[in-house]
């Protein structure tokens, strides 16, 4: 073997290996989880979701999410909504259930939840469709951080044609809800 093929050859094994701190972390991380971080157990449910370095487990991820929803952490409230609006993690599709744990997170100011709420009452997801009310929780998911020009164009689309579909007047009552809104809502999302 020639020295520049054993050279690749043990970049090659180097590169494939996790790293020592990528195992560390999610060591780490575990042990927090179990220990009853809520925030760790959403990462670690993140994690399963995404399929980040692992296989994508939906189960898992709802096992975790649902821990740290239990807390009353809103990002996991928000993602158990999700598997419920989907059908996913061992749950079958239940709209009901998806809207209670959007609101949940949405009354401690989660964005996301917030705006997902507007997206069930866009398309008329176990709700009757409300124009004029997806159109609140989506200007109120904006108010609390929701970016809808992130590159997500279809959210941002969405946004505009709940928006144009509106009368002035409508638009104008939408806006004082939302203020009023946030003047009885301080949010606590971690």
């Amino acid at each position: 073997m020639t020295n520049s093929y054993i050279i690749i050859l043990s970049l090659l094994v180097l590169f494939a290996m996790p790293s020592y701190a990528e195992n560390s972390d999610t060591v780490a991380l575990q042990t927090a989880a179990d220990k009853g971080d809520a925030q760790a157990q959403f990462k670690l449910g993140e994690i399963y979701r995404s399929g980040n370095g692992i296989p994508r487990d939906y189960a898992a991820a709802n096992k975790w999410y649902q821990k740290a929803a239990d807390q009353g952490y809103a990002p996991a409230q928000n993602r158990i909504g999700g598997m419920y609006e989907n059908g996913r993690g061992g749950v079958t599709i239940d709209y009901a259930a998806a809207m209670k744990w959007y609101h949940k997170a949405a009354d401690q100011g989660d964005a996301g939840a917030q705006f997902n709420i507007g997206w069930m009452y866009e398309r008329g997801h176990g709700v009757r469709q409300n124009w004029e009310e997806a159109y609140f929780w989506y200007l109120l998911a904006e108010k609390s951080g929701f970016n809808f020009s992130s590159g997500n164009a279809y959210a941002a689309t969405a946004y505009e044609a709940v928006r144009k579909s509106l009368a002035p007047e409508q638009i104008h009552a939408v806006k004082q809800r939302v203020q009023e809104w946030k003047s009885t809502h301080t949010p606590s999302v971690r």
